[in-house]
């Protein structure tokens, strides 16, 4: 149940989730972030919710995952 409330909170909810690994301790601000990245309109809406998180981080990474390119950059 859990997995599955994850996913859909990652995939479906259109908002930033931040995930934080089991043990870890939560400082905020961040001193270093990892964005998921897909060339969507609702990618670029959870990107622009998370930024007042994302800007006093030291660096933010973008990851997009087996990205594929075409025509319309996706």
């Amino acid at each position: 149940l859990q997995r599955e409330v994850f996913n859909a909170l990652l995939l479906d909810s259109g908002r930033p989730v931040l995930a934080i690994p089991p043990g870890a301790r939560l400082a905020l601000p961040a001193r270093s972030a990892i964005v998921a990245w897909q060339p969507r309109r609702e990618a670029t809406r959870t990107l622009h919710d998370a930024l007042a998180l994302l800007q006093p981080a030291a660096s933010v990474h973008v990851v997009a995952v087996d990205p594929r390119t075409g025509p319309q950059g996706y």
